[in-house]
Parts: C-alpha cells; structure tokens; sequence
C-alpha cells in the first residue's frame, strides 16, 4: 500500500477510536473550522475489540461526513481512499443554485442513509455508515447508483422510501447482503460490522466453490450501539384511560385530565405516546411551563396558541368573520399575544382604551375564550390541550385554564402534567380544581402515574441489551431497588452503568455482558439528579459547565443565538456549538433542532452556584436591554430582561450604582403595567415585591430629586396587589403611600384606590372612615359645605347650593356637545373620590345622609362650571338621583342620567359604561318600566364582571334579585340566572347582596313548591335579621309576601308591618308602588274575612295604598300603572261599586301588566278577578274562564304551588268549563252582560298561521301550543308514523313550556315518559280514547308510568288523513281528575279536522302557484310559500344564467296558424326543457320561443342541461317535419332575484349583466355556426368545481392544446353515455360591453380534427402570427366553406395585417358589428 498523502493535506490520527461519523465530527470540529484540510486515517478493529496496528483496512464509519456546518459541505471523493484512511474536503460555499450541480458532480446525497436526510427522528450512527457502504457495493456491483434521481427531493424521497432494485447476473445472496444493508429502518439492517463480514465470508466462500446453498445467513441481530429502548414499558393502562376520556369527549362534555406523579416517572412521555396512537379528528397542542423562566405570563397557553394559530394559517382556515364578531373589539388583544393571527384577522384592529388593570384582565379572558370558542366551532377537530410541568404556572393562568374550562361552549380535552410532591393544598392549582368541582363544568380526572414493576424494569432492561434469563432478572431487580422504579432513573442508571464500563459488548460472542456482583458493590447516588449531576460535575470541562450554567439561567429551552449573546467569554460560535453538540452527546441536553437545545431533566438547571447564577443573570439582562437604545422591545423581551436582572439584585444592590438601581426602578414599573395588561396579577406583584428591595424603605424620607419614581413605583405596586385581590396588603401600602405624597392630585389618586378597594370588599364603614379623611383634606375643594355642622345647618347648605346649581344643570344639558374637557387631574381625581364616596354613604351604617346628598351636589357644581371629564359619565347617574329627590324634578333627573350614558360614547370604556348603566337604572322609572330597569341591571351586571368593578357589580345583584321577584319572572329561568350571582356575590365575600340574593332564591323555591317555607339560608339567626339594614325590609317583605300566597294573611299583614318600621332603607330605589301593591293585596282579602268592626280601618288602609300609588302613577305611569289598577278595583270591589267598573279596573290591571311586563300583578290581578267574579255568582262560564286564565297566568310564571292552589279553589268550575254545551258566549266592555266570548278563547283564528303545510309532523308539532291551551293539559305529545313504515310509530316531540323538545324515538321504547298502553290501544282501534281516572283504571294498574305519577287524566285522539292513520295526540293531566271530556274532545277533533284541511287546500294552492312562480325561486328567496311573497324581496347569489333560442323561428311559423305555432312551440319546448329541472336549474321565464334558466347549485348542471338539451333535440328532430336548431348561451356571475310590481300584480324576475351576457352569448350562436357557446368565467368555474370534488360527474374535455385532457361523461336517454367538449373560439367584445370575453364552443359530437386545427389557428392569432394564422384559416375553408367562425377570422386577419401598428395590450380581440361583420377596435 502506499504511504504517501497528497500535497495540502494533513492527517487526523482516527487510530484506535473506532468513532461514528457524527463522534468524528464532534472531535474534528475545531480543526475542520480553521480552513484546511484532512485526512482521517484510521486502523481495522479486531472481532474481540482489539485495534490491528498495521492499518491495513479502513472503517466505514470514516467513509462518508455528514454536513458539519450548514454552510460547509463535505464528501467523500472516489479514489482518495489512500493507506485505508478516507479524503475528507472542505468545499467552498455552495449556492442554492450549484446545489443539484454538486451533489451530480460529488455524489454525496445518492450514499446518505434515510437518517442523515433529516427528514426523520432516528439518530446517526455506525448503522448509517452500513447503509452507505451497501450503497457504494452497489454502485460497484452495478456500475449505477442506487438511486439516480435528478432532483434532491426525489433523492431525498428515494432514500426513505423506495427499495432498491436486484442488481441482474448477480447471485442472490449478494442482493440479498446489499438489500439487508440498505434497509430503510435501521433496526432492520445489519446490526454491526462483524455480522456483515459473517454474511461476505459466507457469500466469499458460496462464490468460490459455485454453490449458493452453501451461503447461510447470519442470525445474529444484535447491534454493538448502546442504545436505550424508545418503548414505553408497563404503560398501556394509562393510554386506554387517556383514549377513553378522549372519546367522552367527543360525544360528552370537556374532560381535565390531570397526569400527576414524581419527576422522572414519565407522565410526558404516556402523553406523547398517546398523541402518536390517537387516531385522525383530534388536533393535539401543547405547552410547557418553566421553572426558571417565567418571566412571561401565560407562556404555556400563549404557545400552544400559537400552534393553533398554525393550523388554521397552514390549512388555509378562515376563521376571521366569526372570530371579529365574537372579540367585540378585542382584537388587539389577540394581536399583541399572537402576532401570526394578523394573517387571519389583519393589522387594522382598533387599539384598547385606556381602562383599569381588571377590566383589562376580564377582556383578556373573555378574548382567549372566544378564541378557543371560534377555533373549535370552525375547525371539526377534537381540540386537546396540554400544558407540562403545571406545578410552576402562575396563579392568573389557573385563572384562564378555569375559564376555559367552565364555558358551556367549548368541548375539549385538558390534560396538565404535574409533580404531586410539588402541589400542597396551598397550591392554585387544587383551588382551581375545587371551582370547577363546584360548578360541575368539567370533568376532573386525577391520574395517577406508578412507578415501574419489576417485571416491567425486566423488559425495559431486555430491550436495551437483548438478553433474557435468570441473570437479566437479578440485574432488573437490583435495577428497580436502587432506581425506585422510576423510568428516568432507571434508564439513567443504565446510561452510567455503560458509561463506567460496567456494561459492555462482547464482539466475538456478540452480546452485551454484565457483571451482577461488581453492579450491586457500586455505591449509587439515592437521587438521580444529584448522580447525574455528579457526573457532569467530574465528566465536563470547565468550558462546557459554563456553557451549561449559562444555559440553565436562560431556561429549560434556550436557542444557541441567544445563549451565544449570554456569554460573556470570548468564545466564538464555533466553539459553542461544539461544546453542546459534545453536552447532546453525553447526555446533559437534547438538540430539538439545529438552533434549539432542551435539558434533558429539568431539575439539571439547578446545578449552578449562586455567584454564578447572579452574574449571569445580570449580564443576561444587561444584553437583552441592550437592543433598547436602537429599537423597541417587545413586550415579552422586555419582561425576560427585567426577570433576569431582578434575579441579580442583590448583585446590583452590591455593586451600589444609582443609575443602575434607577433604571431597574422604572423598568420594573414598565413590566408591572404590562403584566397587567396581560391579566397577569401575580407576575405584577412579584414585580413589585422586587422593586421593593430597590426602593428606600417606606418610613425613611424620599430623596428630592426621586419623588415621581417612587410614587410611580409604590402606586404600580398597590395597583397590581388590588388587581390580584390581596386588599389588605394593597391597603396597607397605599396607606404608607398616603403619608408620603405632597402633591394633592396624588393625594385624591391614592385615597380613590383605597375607597375603591373597600368598595370591592363591601366595608363601607371602613371606607367611611377614609372619607372622612378625605373631607377633611379638602376644604378648599367642598364649596363651603359644612360638614361637620348639624343636618338642619347641611340642609340649609343644599337648598342653597340648589338654587345656584339648577341653572348649571340646564346649561350642561343645552350645551355639553360644545362643552371642553377638563384636564385639571386634581379635580378630576376628587370627583373619582366622590363617585367611589356614593355606595359607601348609601351603605355605611356610620354615613350621615344629608351629607351623601351634600357631596353630590359638590361633585354636580364641579362637572357643571369647569368642562367634561370621563368622570361625567359615571357621576351624572347620582346627581340626577339626589336632583330628583332633592327638586322632584324627574324630567331632568332622566336626562341627566341618559346623558350620562350618551357620555360613554365621547369617553368609551365598557367601566365608566357599567356606572352610567347602573345609575341610570335608578333613573329611569320616569320613562321605562320596570322589566326595563331590571333588564339595564343585567347589563351593569355583564359589563361589572367584565371590567372587574364588583362593587356596582355586586349591587346589581341585590337590586336584581328583588326586582326578579317584585316582576315574578319565570321562575326556571330566574333560579339559574339567582345561582349565577349567588355565586358572584360570594366570590366577592359581599354579604349583604349574597343575603339579598339567597332572600330571592328562597321566594322562587317557595313558589315552586322546591321548598316548604320561607327560610332563606343565612348564617344568622332570624332573630339578627332586624340589626342588618336593606337585608331586614327585604327579607320581612318576602316572608310577608310567602304567607300570603299560603293563604296566611293576617299573619302576612303582620309581617308586612314590620317593613313599614324599616321602610327608609328602601328610599331612592322606587320600591314605593311595590310596597302598596303588596300591602293593598294582603288587606283586600283581609276584608273577605273581616267583621264590621275591622271593615272600616281596614278599608281605609286600602284607599291609602291606593292613593300613595296614585301620587305615584301621576308622575311614573308606566312603573306603576298595573299596580294602581290592581289596587283600584279592590277599592271599587269594596266600595260596592257597578260590577262593569270593578271588571274593567281588573282588566286594565291585567292588560296594564302583560303591557309593561307586570307578570306578578297580572296573576294576582287575575285571580282577584276569578274570586270576584265567583263571589258575585255571575255565570258559571265566566267564573270557569277567568279561573282558567289566572292558572295559566301562574302557570307560565313556573309558580307550581300558586297553580295547583288556585287550581284546587276552583276545581268544580273547571270541569263545568269542560262540560259545558255552549261555547259561543259573547261579552262586551261596555255591557254589564253576565256572558264572555268563549270563541276568543279557543283562539281557532290562530289555526291559519299553522295549516299551510300537509306534513303531519310539521303541522302538529306547530299546534301543540294551541291545542295545550284549549285542553286544560299537563303534557302535550305527538306520535307519528315512522316514514316508510306501516306499523311503527314514533314519540316525536313534547311542548315544554313554550318551546318543541323533538324526542323522535320509537314508540315501545317510551314507558318511562308516557302511557304507550293508552296509545297503542288507540292506534289498533282508531277510535277516540278518554279516561277520567286513568291511575285507577284496571287496564293500567300495571303500567309502571300512569301508576308512579300518579296521572290523572288522559286522553288520546286519533290524526287521520282521509282514510290514513297518521299519529295521534296524546294529552295528560296529572291533577285533574276528569280533565278532559267528549265536548274537549270534539273541540280538538275541529282543530285537528280544520287544520288537515286548511293544510290540504293551501298544499294544492301552493302547487298550482309554483306553475307560475318556481318553486326553487322561493327557496332562493327564503319562502316557504307563494302568500309570504312580498314586492321588493330579493337575494344576490352568483349562479349560471342560460338563454335558449330557436333559430329561424319566424320563417318555420309564418306558414303555420296561430295554434299550431304554439302547439309547436310547446312540444318542442316539453321535449328540450326537462334537462333543465333535471340537472337542478329552473326555468325562469319564457321570452316567446326563448327560454331564460337559473341554475343556482353548480356551473356543471347548466352545461350537463345545455348538452342534454342538445341531444333531446337531436331526438325530436328524427321524428320532426323541420330541422330544428337552437342556441344556447350561458355566463357565470353574480345575479339579483327579486320580486317587482305592486300589491295586486307582482312578478318574480332577474335583474343583473351576467343575464344580459348570456342573452348575447344566444345570438352569437348564430353567427358562429355553434350550438353551445360559454364565457371563460363558465369554464373556470367548471375547473374549480372539479378541483374541489363535485357530485356532478361531469368533467369536460378542451380540444385546445394548451389544455390538459379529461374524460367527460353525459349520462343521457338516448344514449348511455355521450362524450362533452369544449374547444376556444377566442376574445370577442359584445354588443354593449367594452370589455372582450374569452368565449367557447360546448359540443359533445362533431369533427374534432376540424375543431383542433381551428384551435391551433385560434391560438396563432392571438399571438399575433397573423401571417400564419390567416393561411391556416384559409386551408380551413377550403376543406369546409361553411365554417362562419374562419371566414369570420379570416377578414380580421386581412383586418389586423392592413394596420402597421397593432393596437396597444391587443391580445386577439375582435368586435363585431350588429350584423356579425368584423370591424376595428
């Protein structure tokens, strides 16, 4: 062998190292970096492991480099193999465009193994290099590559995917040796080199003696590469569990899923695992939270965001209409979180307000909300998130993962990972769990992940060593002692035990050995950590623990660029990436990609020392802020410096310089906002904690010269302790901060802050005292008002004030539009005091009135004389409130609060919205009613929780659940709405609104019949309830009010009078009309039972209720008028008045309440009536109906108790109602007359609005209602026949309240929710079936239904059209006995009989209209029938719009009588037009023998219609006297149907150009000899029908050759299949139109050789070859003279070819004149 080695070269011993190519690297990185260039040489190893020193052979291993840096490219050259060792060249850098050039001159690519692609996860190794010399054999063998590609990507594709061809003429075994080495899995190739050189010995040897059976394949399979299993072992139970859930979810509700157990255990590893089993229909995203790193809130959300965002952006989703809609605004929010979302949503996002940290914080959830909410509403995937290592999650992100879990509109699976050794009971995490346990909105499931069992360690151990037996077991139970059975631990444990040499490969026997005895000596670290750490402590060069050190201050993720940026040696970028390479090597890190690096544990990163760790961070810091001077940072980036350097202050506080200590001041006051601004509460107080430590202590003075820094410091540092509800602690600051301030803007700011944190904790009398405070600080500010003077002193002082200020009110009423803003933020300021001053003197027991309304008018003087402020917006509500009370002067207290509100539009923020809201609410009995005030409540409530003021907030509860019981809302809808703000309120700690609110609730238990009395739930004995103001008037109120629905009414009048005692603490709230309605009604049936002696008083009480309304009522009609006339007969009923008066009084009482939505007055009022009516013995009828209508009043309302005892007091009259003959009794308001109209009552009228259709389902289910309402029923039910069934019914659908439940299962499985023995019985016989007693009937003594509910009565009635059973109704009513009857049942027999065939006659009606105006024009429309049709409807929809014309129509019927024109007009049309319904158009008119059609689906119906058409005339024609021709235009476009015409004549018609272009289209079919000619639009449509997969098999076939072919299919009568084509005809102006057309000629027979020449000559024109255009279109007219299309062609050719210059942009357009004839341009 030679010894030389070529000039320029120098040698890199690779002796005795036996290194794979990516360990050669690894070591050669620094000398391959310097520029030359080498030779590695190196020695054969033995089979026992030995090294020949004779360097005769060359490992393959050195045969081929992977790329060493992304701008290097290294190869191996052939014939440079020299003295065994391999040539290994630097190149220079290679351009993109050199690539493919290279790579043939070189090579390199066609040797790379499937891994060195890095198109897979698998890892480098020597099994790389067998692939690669399976494929240089191969190229020797051969003399071709194995895979020649031209492309890198094919190359790069061949390589993964593609197995290699047999080589010819070479025996089997070698093919079989090369096939074995270049297996795509590595796994199965060959394991080690020595078992190739067995299979070439065995090959050398079958070759020799000329025997291939003496060549026997190797059976070893074990490689000499110490590798640790990827399998995850003992496992599967955790995966069915996670797979389980998965699947709830999807068809359930959203599923927490808690993977929780010691580090190392392998939680991470069953998620991953299950996320590669899952099958398609989940989207999986994840994030991870970081110890040492958290600088940014959210972060684990905030990236598995990000990949959402991904997803939609990389599958094209658009999710940008309904994500805007749900965000309300809030777009910059996701904007600023989600930079990429711009794709989706834009730039242009309105920027925030400037609103308060919790208002912020509420948009910022509501935003992620609706993010998700919008994601997986748009995107059908399960959506499954998870977040790793939650134990290190900040406290607002447990926030955002509970909102997201309790929204009723999201499905999704949340899995958090999580170390149960590091979650106490303290821990956000297991209070987050209890919210949700709480609310019951997700379910929650803690699994917990097992150590390894010993069998379990066995197999993990089998497979990294491939062997079994006894010694394997001892190993592996020795290996589960000292690990624990902890997965990382154990596997770590393995890795050492190879590293110390204690495990190691046999070559000569193959196999791994071991040493049990010398294993089990080992002194092992109990903690893997700290051996783990020990060992990188021994094994790693001081160079690489920094770099590691460096690393771990970065976080547990760390890109190389910004770990080159941390540190602070000279270390060049070479350098670095070399030592983590040689770290990802050892073990210590994990490359995720070429610029990103992970520890491999996450507890390696506590490995450095503390001077170490503050030095780093500080440089960190230092070089990130760095940039700041040039640009500015990023929220986030800013945030990451700013955590680093906190991290080293006790560095800085050392080093002692001001102006650093200075900066990181004003920097961390920066983070705080942005923290909270990003709803990040927590991050900000820790930002604020660490600015503590910057600042001079609080009870040392401030430097001069540091005043503003300090205030802004400590107030951020308040701000962010309020926002994250630590009030005391934020108290307790801004109360130091208080002592400190000398500037009076900052001193009003500072005491606002504290008035409002009182506020939000409900402590008014705490907060009093600092108003107190306040006052006194502010005497210049109070306009003379002399607080501590006595009230009658004050009272002077308002009265005053009054006079000076009403003419400033009517002046800022006329003016305020022109009126400047004030900037004076001392004023401001104060009047942000008062408005927080208004709930603390309304609630404090300590606050003194009079004072309250001096305030107010301090603030009203204030905002009157010295310009508009945002301020406006939330105080003009109160001083309109003490203005009214003050002057009585309601107009003027209306506007004044509605100009409070339209102030929120010139200072928008959803908080200043909520205060004006809430005090207009107050305001607005002058002009709404109550329903209206209470739906104004629910608002400030929405905008409260958003904006995080809980003070208006909770107040709205307790003012809303009074209203909800004074209105008697539906009782269902007002207990869910009652449980939200319960909960609210408590997680506000608001005692006084959770009383108020736990007072309603019990009232609306009681009314239900839920619960026996009325005993609401508070923690105080009922004794107490008179030492608690508000909550004494309210709960005194509602007890009162539940003895009188008992029936208890001089025990209610009692009660009631306790109210009276306590009535000042209800002044202001307009509760004035409810107080003497409530009272009125108790002592009106007090009169019933009343003796002569208590008449008198007690009729005056009543006139005195009736007159304090009636004050009322003339300044507030619409708040108190139901009231007043409920009141009022009363007085009329017992001042025996005329029987009409008292009537008419109930009546406007009733009419008044269901007018101003008075449900509670109405049914009181109602049943008042019945009784008068009852006690007057009036007509039976008449007490039956009024009763009748007073349980349905209660009824509705959900008041079951109410119901069923009215229902019991007139129980006789209701069944006389049933059973009565006479059903028309006539009443009038004017008469006296005993009668009432019963017609009215039935409501048949109403029969019409629900008959138009003849669909049995459809019909009834519409007339449940009524058919409720006529029969007195509990239950309403439909049973239908099953469709395409003659003996099988379904249970349809129940009325529930007022709304259809559609059930839709069969019948026989219904006995649990009716009597399907009664049903049944009734669907046998077909006869009518009633049964008074139906739990005593003897028929049902054992259905399990009737008996447990003990129903009543039933009654069940036959449906039949014509002589068709279609169903029947079923209707039961569980406490009536004898409830329905034979007149009930023919009252609903007419009903039924009445609308079948109203149904019948409108379906009949609807079809002989639909012969005039298309059915499928309706649909268009959104009709469902021709009576809805009104002038002016209309729709825009793009659709192909088709005109059809018969040529020479004229010259064909001129010989022909007017009938026999049409008779021929309509056959021809009966045999061409069925193509057009046929493939889903509709004809739109006729035009004379033109047809004008829509066709609204597709482009493919219009031309598979236009072609059918063409071939059903070819039909008609065989038979027909004339040769009928038509022609067919057709355009794409957008289009505008309508209705025009007035009232008595109406006509459907389209209006649009595209009908115009079709029309045109038409009548250049004539001209052009075509049959079929269609706009370019029409064609491109077509394609992208096709493209997009339509149902229609129709794909077209173009003649041109620029196209690409298809095969196109016509399904048609006449012939099976009928081939379709299309060929250019070229661009044409239209007549009218001065932009040309690409037109084409539709055909499906003719010559196609003509057609294809003619498509050649079409394109030569537009080219511009007009020269060989014209001599083509001339050889065309030669073979066929009546081709009108080249004639046409060949004159603008001659045309064209006359002008020396072509028109400019002229791309073949030719304009025709009216007669076809080519003319310029």
């Amino acid at each position: 062998m030679s010894k030389r080695i070529p000039p320029g070269f120098e040698l890199v011993d690779g002796g005795a190292l036996f290194e794979s190519t990516k360990t050669l690297i690894y070591r050669c990185r620094k000398k391959i970096d310097d520029g030359k260039t080498y030779i590695v040489k190196v020695s054969k190893r033995e089979a026992d492991g030995t090294v020949d020193p004779t360097q005769r052979d060359f490992d393959i291993s050195m045969f081929l480099q992977k790329t060493i840096e992304p701008q290097y490219i290294t190869s191996a050259i052939e014939g440079t193999v020299i003295d065994g060792a391999v040539v290994v060249i630097k190149e220079d850098v290679v351009g993109a465009n050199d690539l493919g050039h290279y790579m043939k001159q070189h090579k390199k690519m066609s040797l790379e193994s499937p891994e060195q692609t890095g198109r897979n996860q698998a890892t480098i190794d020597t099994r790389s290099d067998i692939y690669s010399l399976g494929a240089t054999l191969y190229l020797f063998l051969a003399g071709v590559l194995p895979f020649d590609e031209p492309s890198p990507a094919a190359l790069i594709y061949a390589h993964i995917v593609t197995t290699p061809k047999s080589i010819p003429d070479v025996p089997d075994y070698l093919n079989y040796i090369l096939q074995k080495s270049m297996e795509k899995n590595k796994q199965d190739r060959y394991q080690s080199m020595k078992i190739l050189q067995l299979d070439l010995e065995s090959a050398q040897k079958a070759y020799l003696e000329g025997n291939p059976s003496l060549f026997v394949a190797s059976n070893l399979h074990v490689s000499d590469i110490f590798e640790l299993p990827s399998a995850l072992y003992g496992r599967e139970r955790y995966l069915r569990i996670l797979d389980t859930l998965l699947q709830n979810v999807k068809v359930n509700r959203t599923q927490l899923v808690l993977l929780a157990g010691e580090p190392g255990v392998g939680k991470t590893s069953i998620y991953s695992e299950f996320c590669n089993r899952s099958t398609s229909g989940t989207l999986f995203v994840s994030g991870k939270y970081d110890q040492f790193n958290n600088s940014v809130p959210y972060s684990a959300i905030l990236t598995l965001m990000q990949s959402m965002v991904g997803y939609l952006i990389g599958n094209n989703v658009n999710i940008k209409d309904a994500l805007l809609e749900s965000l309300e605004g809030n777009g910059r929010i996701l904007l600023e979180l989600l930079p990429d979302i711009q794709h989706m949503i834009g730039e242009d996002q309105p920027a925030l307000p400037n609103i308060s940290g919790e208002e912020l914080q509420e948009r910022f959830l509501n935003a992620i909300v609706n993010f998700f909410t919008v994601f997986t509403n748009t995107v059908k995937l399960t959506l499954c998130i998870m977040i790793d290592d939650v134990q290190w999650a900040d406290a607002n992100s447990f926030k955002l993962i509970q909102r997201l879990l309790q929204s009723n509109q999201l499905r999704i699976m949340a899995v958090g990972i999580y170390r149960d050794n590091e979650v106490d009971d303290s821990h956000p995490l297991n209070f987050m769990l209890d919210n949700i346990k709480k609310t019951n909105s997700a379910m929650v499931n803690i699994i917990s992940v097992d150590p390894l069992s010993a069998h379990e360690i066995e197999e993990l151990v089998e497979g990294t060593i491939y062997r079994t037996g006894s010694e394997v077991t001892d190993f592996s139970k020795l290996l589960k002692e000292r690990s624990g059975g902890n997965p990382f631990f154990a596997r770590q444990l393995l890795l050492n035990l190879y590293r110390e040499k204690f495990i190691t490969f046999h070559y000569e026997k193959q196999e791994w050995q071991f040493d049990p005895q010398k294993i089990n000596q080992i002194q092992f670290s109990d903690n893997v950590v700290n051996m783990m750490i020990s060992t990188m402590n021994s094994k790693c060069s001081p160079s690489m623990l920094n770099i590691l050190k460096t690393a771990a201050c970065i976080g547990n993720y760390f890109s190389f660029h910004d770990l080159q940026e941390a540190i602070e040696s000279s270390s060049n970028a070479s350098q670095t990436r070399l030592l983590l390479l040689e770290a990802v090597k050892d073990g210590w890190l994990i490359e995720l990609n070429e610029f990103l690096f992970k520890f491999n544990h996450d507890k390696l990163q506590e490995l450095m020392d503390n001077d170490t760790l503050l030095r780093t961070h500080r440089h960190l810091g230092k070089s990130i802020l760095k940039h700041k001077e040039n640009i500015e940072l990023a929220d986030d980036k800013l945030l990451n410096a700013v955590q680093h350097l906190n991290k080293s202050i006790d560095l800085i506080l050392q080093i002692n310089d001001d102006s650093e200590i200075n900066e990181l001041i004003d920097l961390n006051c920066d983070a705080i906002q942005i923290a909270l601004s990003s709803s990040a509460g927590s991050k900000a107080v820790q930002l604020g904690e660490s600015n503590l430590r910057l600042l001079i202590p609080a009870d040392q003075p401030w430097p001069d010269d540091q005043y503003d820094r300090y205030y802004k410091a400590y107030l951020w540092y308040a701000e962010s302790l309020r926002v994250s509800r630590k009030h005391s602690r934020a108290q307790n600051m801004l109360k130091a901060l208080q002592s400190k301030v000398t500037k009076r803007e900052h001193l009003y700011e500072v005491m606002h802050n504290r008035l409002n944190i009182y506020n939000s904790q409900t402590k008014y009398n705490e907060g009093y005292d600092v108003l107190i405070e306040l006052l006194k600080e502010s005497s210049d500010m109070m306009f003379g008002l002399p607080i501590n003077s006595s009230q009658q002193v004050i009272f002077s002082w308002i009265q005053t004030t009054l006079v000076k200020l009403t003419p400033l009110i009517h002046n800022l009423l006329s003016t305020w539009q022109t009126m400047p803003s004030n900037t004076n933020r001392v004023e401001i300021n104060f009047l942000r005091c008062i408005l927080e001053s208004i709930a603390i003197f309304y609630l404090s027991e300590k606050s003194n009135k009079i004072l309250f309304f001096g305030m107010l008018l301090v603030g009203g003087t204030i905002q009157c004389t010295n310009g508009l402020s945002e301020v406006h917006t939330c105080l003009l509500g109160p001083l309109a409130f003490a203005y009214h009370l003050l002057t009585g002067d309601a107009e003027t207290e209306y506007k004044l609060a509605d100009l409070g509100v339209e102030l929120t539009k010139r200072y928008p923020s959803e908080r200043f919205q909520c205060i004006a809201n809430y005090f207009f609410a107050f305001n607005c009995h002058t002009k709404k009613t109550q329903y209206q005030h209470y739906q104004v409540f629910e608002k400030c409530l929405g905008l409260s929780i958003r904006t995080g003021e809980h003070c208006w907030g909770s107040l709205t509860c307790g003012f809303g659940s009074t209203i909800a019981v004074d209105l008697g809302l539906p009782a269902e809808h007002a207990l869910v709405v009652l449980g939200r703000e319960l909960s609210y309120c408590e997680s506000l700690h608001s005692e006084r609104n959770v009383f108020l609110v736990k007072c309603a609730i019990q009232v609306f238990k009681f009314v239900t019949g839920e619960s026996e009395e009325f005993k609401p739930d508070y923690y105080i004995p009922e004794s107490e309830i008179d030492q608690m103001p508000w909550l004494r008037y309210i709960h005194w109120h509602y007890k009162s009010l539940c003895k009188y629905f008992m029936g208890k009414d001089q025990e209610a009048l009692e009660i009631f009078n306790k109210t009276t005692e306590v009535r000042s603490d209800i002044v202001g709230c307009n509760c004035d009309y409810v107080h003497g309605f409530h009272r009125g009604m108790i002592i009106a049936r007090l009169l019933d039972k009343s003796s002569s002696s208590q008449f008198q008083s007690l009729y005056d009480d009543l006139k005195a209720c009736r007159d304090d309304l009636d004050l009322f009522n003339s300044k507030f009609d619409t708040y108190v008028k139901p009231a007043y006339y409920a009141i009022q007969a009363e007085v009329l009923r017992y001042g025996n008045q005329d029987t009409a008066d008292v009537m008419r009084a109930y009546d406007s009482a009733i009419n008044y309440a269901k007018q101003y939505h008075y449900p509670l007055v109405g049914a009181v009022a109602a049943t008042r009536l019945a009784h008068y009516v009852k006690s007057k013995s009036l007509n039976e009828r008449i007490v039956a109906i009024t009763a009748h209508d007073a349980v349905k009043c209660w009824m509705r309302m959900g008041f079951t108790r109410i119901q069923n005892l009215v229902t019991q007091q007139f129980c006789d009259y209701l069944v006389d109602l049933e059973t009565s003959p006479n059903n028309s009794i006539t009443t009038s308001s004017n008469s006296t007359s005993d009668t009432v109209d019963l017609q009215s009552y039935t409501k048949v009228s109403q029969l019409s609005s629900y008959s138009d259709q003849l669909n049995i389902s459809i019909l009834f289910t519409n007339m449940l209602s009524i058919i409720r309402i006529n029969s007195s029923a509990d239950r309403t039910c439909l049973i239908i026949k099953k469709p395409d069934s003659q003996d099988s019914f379904l249970f349809e659908s129940e009325l529930i309240d007022k709304d259809v439940n559609y059930i839709k299962i069969p019948l026989q499985d219904c006995g649990h929710l009716l009597c399907v023995s009664a049903i049944q019985r009734v669907i046998r016989s077909r006869n009518l079936l009633i049964l008074e007693q139906a739990c005593n009937e003897p028929t049902l003594k054992l259905d399990k239904y009737v008996q447990d509910n003990k129903i009543n009565s039933i009654i069940c009635l036959p449906i039949h059209n014509g002589m068709k059973l279609e169903g029947c109704l079923y209707l039961e009513n569980r406490k009536v006995k004898g409830a329905f009857n034979e007149l009930r049942a023919q009252l609903l027999k007419t009903i039924i009989d009445v609308s079948i065939e109203n149904a019948r006659l409108f379906t009949s009606l609807n079809a002989s209209y639909s012969r005039f105006l298309p059915t499928p024009f309706l649909t268009l429309l959104n009709k469902d029938k021709v009576l809805d049709v009104q002038a002016g409807d209309a729709v825009e929809q793009s659709m192909c719009v088709m005109f059809s014309d018969i040529r020479n129509f004229t010259s064909i019927t001129e010989k022909m009588t007017a009938k026999q024109s049409f008779q021929f007009v309509n056959d021809l049309l009966q045999q061409i037009t069925p193509a057009i319904e046929h493939n889903e158009g509709f004809i739109d008119k006729y035009i004379g023998d033109a047809v004008m059609a829509l066709f609204p689906k597709n482009v493919t119906t219009s031309l598979k219609a236009a072609c059918g058409m063409q071939v059903a005339l070819a039909r008609y024609n065989r038979t027909s006297r004339h040769e009928i021709k038509i022609g067919i235009g057709i355009h794409y476009g957008k289009v505008m149907l309508g209705t025009i015409g007035t009232a008595n004549r109406l006509n459907a018609t389209v209006i649009s150009d595209t009908v115009n272009i079709a029309s045109r289209l038409e009548a250049l079919t004539k001209a052009f000899g075509c049959g079929i000619i269609v706009t370019h639009d029409v064609i491109d449509q077509m394609e992208q029908e096709r493209s997009a997969g339509s149902d229609d098999e129709l794909v077209l076939t173009p003649t041109s050759n620029s196209c690409s072919p298809h095969t196109p299919r016509l399904n048609s009568p006449s012939k099976p299949w009928v081939d379709i084509k299309y060929s250019k005809l070229g661009r044409f102006y239209l007549k009218g139109k001065d932009v040309a057309y690409e037109l084409y000629e539709v055909y499906t027979y003719g010559n196609e050789t003509e057609r294809q020449s003619f498509s050649y000559s079409v394109e030569l024109f537009q080219q511009g070859n007009l020269k060989e255009a014209y001599n083509a279109f001339r050889d065309m007219l030669r073979s066929n003279p009546n081709h009108l299309l080249c004639g046409l062609y060949e004159s603008a050719c001659e045309m064209f070819m006359s002008f020396k210059v072509l028109p400019q942009g002229w791309r073949g357009e030719i304009k025709l004149d009216k007669d076809g004839n080519v003319v310029p341009l």
